[in-house]
């Protein structure tokens, strides 16, 4: 025996019964998971996005590095051969 939205009682045969959730009951739920997860996806990207500045700063930066020491090695070789 099951009762509607309305109040109605009425039997159902066992065959047409099922242990899942209706999907009245499971879309909002799903909906729910739905937007719990954008969020977190979200927030994922953000820390992506920040984490590759902050390398990509590091990069330029030990270039920066790489290059003046470069330079200074170079005219280190050039006053050895000098003197």
């Amino acid at each position: 025996q099951i009762r509607d939205s309305e109040g109605r009682t009425t039997w159902i045969p066992l065959s047409q019964l099922s242990a899942n959730p209706s999907l009245r009951t499971r879309v909002p739920q799903l909906e729910q998971q739905v937007k719990d997860l954008t969020a977190k996806l979200d927030n994922i990207d953000n820390s992506w996005n920040q984490r590759t500045a902050e390398m990509q700063n590091k990069v330029a930066s030990s270039d920066g590095v790489i290059n003046g020491l470069k330079g200074e090695n170079q005219k280190l070789k050039n006053e050895l051969i000098v003197a």
